[in-house]
């Protein structure tokens, strides 16, 4: 399942690029980019010596290699912003993190570095879409814990809020993994907050 969203994901990039030319222009710098992971995906098509895009998808483990490189190269050029696919770096220091999972995907944040404060807050909303669960964890460089979960149904307006609290959170990373419920979109924001 999640290597047909991925390949949902760069097949819709693909899709952008084969538009002509001028209609880059309505999509400013997403152009750029959707032709730079054109040019990435296209290059590792060839690498792994299929003919082209639909007969590397045809042969799975191909594919995924070839999904795998694409996101690679997207979160290098993304730089952990807004457009990473992968994780992003989870902000505790009250700012908003944000997003929308689609397809039944999951996102996840991730603290930077190890946290100074023993106890985090984390304030959920739930801004459009399905449900969703929502969990925390935490890793000491050994081991992970898995600590409070979450749930949204897709019956929770917009703007509803749940709150979860990481205790012995000191000197752990702490991971915030969003998980939206079957095929439904969800869209979030929460505040983690010491």
């Amino acid at each position: 399942m999640r290597s047909q969203m991925l390949g949902i994901l760069v097949a819709g990039a693909l899709f952008a690029v084969a538009v002509p030319s001028n209609a880059q222009s309505t999509c400013g710098s997403g152009g750029k980019v959707a032709t730079a992971i054109w040019e990435k995906v296209g290059a590792s098509v060839k690498a792994k010596g299929c003919k082209n895009v639909g007969d590397c998808m045809d042969k799975k483990d191909k594919w995924e290699a070839t999904v795998k490189d694409a996101i690679s190269f997207w979160n290098a050029q993304a730089a952990g912003g807004w457009a990473t696919i992968g994780p992003r770096p989870l902000l505790v220091d009250g700012s908003w993190n944000d997003g929308k999972v689609i397809l039944g995907g999951e996102r996840l944040f991730i603290s930077r570095a190890p946290s100074e404060d023993d106890e985090i807050k984390i304030f959920v909303t739930k801004e459009a879409g399905g449900g969703a669960d929502v969990t925390v964890s935490t890793f000491d460089g050994t081991d992970c814990a898995l600590g409070q979960k979450l749930s949204f149904e897709k019956s929770d307006k917009k703007g509803h809020i749940k709150t979860m609290t990481v205790k012995n959170a000191r000197g752990k990373i702490v991971i915030v993994k969003v998980n939206a419920d079957g095929v439904s979109a969800f869209d979030y924001k929460f505040r983690a907050a010491q």
